[in-house]
């Protein structure tokens, strides 16, 4: 393993699944406790006539009242009425139906063995197809309205099959399986969101040789790793991820091997086999929220010197930790089928059409307060959407525009800085142990802004070679939503602005209001890497909108035939500690009439941390002619800032580039620190603080500043400065211009292990802007004396000097002013105080202005 390998394994998950593991052993003893005392069938288990004498082998509901069964022969019945009644449906199937599945509008699709296929949109009338006469479907699914995935056996050999639609079930399509070289089946498949599922199956090397397989998906099933084999003997019939991290595998276990069933706390890493005589012989498992669940299979009784096999449910009150079980006494065979109407209700059935259902105790949950029909916001700022549920223990997943938001899983969700893409429709599922309750539906408008801004905070050229020039319109990249005209003064670049060029002259230009500006950027890197510079629109008003640029560029091209589809990945805006998943289908294709293999894939740059690779089994990737391959990405920010990366695909040593970025920024939070008004020849100093996010202690070794104006006064600690988890690199920055006009930089620097691995780099754009005529003179910063440092709820303020207006002001790390007093000094100088006690801890800088003169001198905040 590398150095970089061990810090990332240092940074995640040290010690995780041995703390998981303790924490199970010590709350299981209690857990056998409660189990005998929580919540169970209430008045006992009762017989349904299912309205056949077929063996039945899967059931799904849509809500408390309509449900559809199947099984044998094409046997296909339904109820109105949650369960108590069923009457037969016409299927037109002579295939065994093994599976169906019901999506949230209302879409039922019933699948079975011969490849059959049924679909329909009211319940009642079914179309059937036939997908492949030698695919064995078994098990169907939605993950979400438009999702769903199939899992079953290809016939002829013996191999596990998974199928995709993205259309409700009209049309599918085989994803890659990520299990070869053995024998094996997939039997269930279950989704805990619309991204986390899981499917269970077994491998057979022999009729006496099977093991317990398991795969996940972390982008709605469109790709699927291989995550555990079981060393213990074991048929996975099947499965349940109650949470995104908790999986459970139930099935049937040999008779001379020990019973129970596997579970993992962390998404599949790390597995365990729990003992547990009652769950010897499991057919299905259904929950009813993330920790009640309903298991049905045979227990075996032995009384005397009688051995019985009775029918039972299996059942468990905090998430599978202990078990309880007590026999369906309706039925004389053991069931084959799970299924819960709405919340409460639960059906059994199997062998010659038997069934039975009963009511389980379980306090629901509704929304108290619910979202608004319609919000609007102005262009840039933050609002948040919430509501109010009648449980504390209540989860929470968030939808714009029917889409589920990666990590939007809290009662809360901010808009940060909103953009016009955020508007939209907005809703929010309510989830209980026991039901699922969906929101008002919310529209958001997010109105033009008032004044000139940008459109985006990140322009990104993309990637292109060393020595060759690639232009980029960046179509509506200023946005003019002020009331009145804005007139261009120019655009210029700053930073590594060898690499990157303006086309095209903006000066003169006058954007009417509601009108957007088109900024044409050329890109002619003359080294392999990434490149970073600012750009900013200036104009003859106060306005001047700055944003990051950068590129990549990679060796001279030497005919790797392979192509990405995207020219750019773009994450946007994602809140801090939260992590946002995307599925890039198709990504990377082969544009050559041989087949070809990858053999090299990673990211590069300075925030690789921050972005992590999913969705692919390893190298090589075999690529056919034409075929193309996805690729999961997921961008996890720690601190406000803009992020990026490179993700590299290579073969034999010859690369291609495409560049990730994202932004994490709350309101508080500026990456572009604006020194204001400063005259020719006089100086303004600002410090600019940095920190880093890791518990060790990490290593500035140099900042990069690019531009002759602005220069480094002073860092604290010197360089090279190592710095702790609650440290921070307080690092002063002088500006002084030496010309009238528009003054425009980029700080960068990065913190490094003491390995000399880059784990996190910091920007900052630095602007100001140069009257023609000096109007204040910088004083030496002795002239200030404040106290005391740090300070508390007051701080006083001495200067000396002769009598006059003076006004003191006080701004934070970002050049925002959070404090301003006029005072009148005496002849024996200034004696003020000024109340702080409202002002957040933190450093700040003091500035004294009077009679042309300023004075400045920094004070911390306990």
């Amino acid at each position: 393993m590398n150095t970089k390998q061990e810090l990332l394994s240092q940074l995640v998950g040290a010690g995780l699944g041995q703390y998981r593991t303790a924490l199970w052993s010590a709350t299981l003893a209690l857990a056998l406790l409660l189990v005998g005392t929580s919540a169970r069938a209430q008045g006992g288990w009762q017989p349904v006539d299912m309205h056949t004498t077929q063996t039945l082998r899967d059931a799904a509901f849509a809500d408390s009242l309509h449900g559809w069964a199947v099984g044998e022969h094409g046997t296909l019945t339904s109820t109105t009425d949650g369960g108590a009644v069923w009457s037969p449906l016409v299927s037109n199937a002579r295939e065994h139906l093994r599976g169906v599945a019901v999506s949230p509008s209302g879409t039922v699709v019933v699948v079975g063995e011969g490849g059959r296929l049924l679909r329909s949109e009211d319940g009642i009338q079914f179309t059937s197809a036939v997908l492949d006469s030698e695919w064995n479907l078994v098990s169907v699914v939605f993950s979400s309205d438009t999702e769903a995935t199939i899992v079953g056996t290809m016939s002829e050999s013996m191999r596990g099959l998974i199928l995709h639609s993205v259309d409700a079930g009209r049309t599918w399509a085989t994803v890659g399986n990520p299990v070869e070289g053995v024998p094996h089946n997939y039997a269930a498949i279950h989704f805990h969101d619309p991204l986390r599922g899981a499917i269970a199956g077994t491998t057979w090397q022999s009729v006496s040789e099977h093991h317990a397989l398991v795969l996940t998906t972390t982008d709605g099933g469109r790709t699927w790793q291989h995550r555990y084999t079981s060393a213990e003997r074991f048929e996975a019939n099947a499965i349940a991820r109650t949470t995104s991290d908790a999986i459970l595998v139930l099935g049937t276990v040999d008779p001379d091997d020990a019973a129970g069933f596997f579970a993992s706390d962390d998404g599949g890493e790390q597995w365990r086999f729990e003992a547990n005589e009652h769950l010897r012989d499991v057919r299905d498992l259904v929950f009813l929220g993330t920790t009640n669940g309903v298991a049905v299979g045979v227990v075996t009784d032995v009384i005397g010197q009688e051995v019985r096999k009775m029918p039972s449910a299996i059942y468990t009150w905090n998430g599978g930790m202990a078990w309880g079980r007590e026999t369906i006494s309706p039925m004389k065979f053991a069931p084959s089928t799970v299924a819960v109407a709405g919340t409460t209700r639960v059906l059994a059935a199997g062998v010659e059409g038997e069934g039975a259902h009963v009511a389980y105790q379980c306090p629901a949950t509704s929304i108290v307060r619910d979202l608004p029909d319609s919000a609007t916001m102005p262009y840039g700022a933050t609002m948040a959407l919430s509501v109010e549920s009648e449980r504390e223990s209540d989860r929470f997943l968030w939808y714009h525009n029917d889409v589920a938001i990666p990590g939007a899983v809290h009662r809360i969700y901010p808009i940060i800085g909103a953009e016009i893409k955020d508007s939209g429709m907005y809703r929010v599922d309510v989830i209980s142990d026991c039901n699922t309750v969906r929101s008002n539906v919310c529209t958001l408008a997010v109105t033009l802004p008032s004044r000139l801004v940008a459109m985006a905070k990140h322009l990104e050229c993309g990637a292109t070679q060393r020595g060759e020039t690639r232009d980029t319109v960046f179509t509506g990249a200023f946005l003019n939503g002020g009331q009145t005209s804005v007139r261009i003064v120019d655009v210029r670049i700053a930073g590594e602005s060898s690499f990157f060029s303006i086309v095209g002259n903006h000066a003169n230009t006058l954007v009417a209001p509601g009108a957007s500006v088109d900024v044409h950027v050329r890109y002619r890197p003359e080294e392999v890497g990434t490149h970073w510079a600012a750009l900013q629109l200036l104009t003859e008003g106060a306005d001047n909108p700055v944003v990051h640029v950068s590129g990549s560029a990679g060796a001279e091209r030497q005919g790797l035939p392979v192509l990405y589809s995207r020219r750019m990945v773009d994450f946007g805006v994602v809140d801090m500690g939260q992590t946002k998943d995307t599925v890039l289908p198709d990504l990377i294709v082969n544009d050559f009439a041989e087949p070809m293999t990858i053999d090299t894939m990673y990211l590069s740059g300075d925030d690789i941390f921050s972005f992590s690779l999913e969705g692919y089994d390893g190298l090589p990737i075999p690529l056919e002619s034409g075929a193309g391959r996805g690729v999961g990405l997921s961008f996890s920010p720690s601190i406000p800032r803009t992020y990026h990366a490179v993700l590299v695909i290579g073969q034999g040593g010859v690369e291609r580039r495409l560049p990730i970025v994202g932004v994490s920024r709350p309101t508080w939070y500026t990456d572009v620190v604006d020194y204001g008004r400063v005259g020719v020849g006089i100086s303004r100093d600002t410090t600019l603080y940095f920190e880093h996010v890791l518990d060790d202690e990490l290593i500035c070794r140099a900042i990069d500043l690019q531009d002759g104006d602005f220069s480094l006064q002073e860092v604290n600690p010197r360089l090279p400065a190592t710095v702790g988890a609650d440290g921070l690199l307080e690092v002063v920055v002088r500006y002084r211009p030496t010309k009238p006009g528009a003054g425009l930089t980029g700080l960068r620097l990065s913190w490094e292990s003491p390995e000399g691995v880059v784990v996190q780099t910091e920007r900052r754009l630095l602007t100001g802007r140069t009257p023609i005529v000096a109007t204040v003179e910088e004083a030496p910063a002795g002239r200030l004396q404040l106290r005391p440092i740090p300070a508390d709820d007051r701080l006083w303020i001495d200067a000396p000097g002769p009598g006059g207006r003076v006004r003191i002001s006080i701004t934070d790390m970002f050049g925002r002013t959070v404090r301003t007093l006029d005072v009148d000094a005496g002849m024996d100088g200034i004696h003020a105080a000024i109340d702080i006690e409202d002002v957040p801890s933190g450093a700040y800088t003091v500035s004294l202005v009077s009679d042309g003169k300023r004075s400045t001198s920094r004070m911390v905040k306990r």
